[in-house]
């Protein structure tokens, strides 16, 4: 599984090696609002992976109908990040990466906060269904729903 000593049992890697962070819209003088289940901050949600392979991860709407991909001024502008919250094992990340539909961008529907929820979500539910398929159905999906609802993890 490539956990790099992380738990295959818990499915999860201790040193997580992804993690999210926001940073200024270009052209704006800084960031408004924190990140939220609301998704109208005024600043660019991002995902990056540490697993050496510089990767990173994140919506845009600059073509109309939005595109996935990296941001393309990183390395040069990772000064301008906040990281922020729960580290991911990024084996799983990259999963929840390539099973989501970004849609179309719209920015006060589907935007790159959405984006970073949505593969929040999708992480969450492949540990949690590799977490049932070892043990059984112990943890009620809909309560993990409703713990989640409305925080940012």
């Amino acid at each position: 599984m490539g956990m790099l000593g992380g738990s295959p049992v818990a499915f999860v890697d201790p040193f997580g090696l992804f993690q999210f962070g926001i940073r200024p819209l270009e052209g704006t003088p800084g960031m408004i609002g924190n990140p939220s289940s609301t998704n109208i901050g005024i600043f660019h949600e991002h995902g990056f992976y540490e697993d050496g392979s510089g990767d990173n991860v994140g919506f845009f709407g600059d073509d109309g109908n939005g595109h996935v991909g990296a941001d393309l001024g990183y390395p040069n502008n990772k000064d301008l990040y906040e990281r922020f919250g729960q580290h991911y094992d990024d084996g799983i990340m990259r999963e929840a990466q390539d099973m989501i539909d970004s849609g179309n961008y719209d920015l006060l529907k589907n935007n790159c906060q959405s984006y970073a929820d949505k593969l929040r979500d999708a992480y969450n539910d492949i540990v949690m269904q590799r977490y049932n398929a070892r043990f059984g159905t112990i943890v009620n999906t809909s309560y993990l729903d409703m713990l989640n609802n409305g925080k940012r993890h």
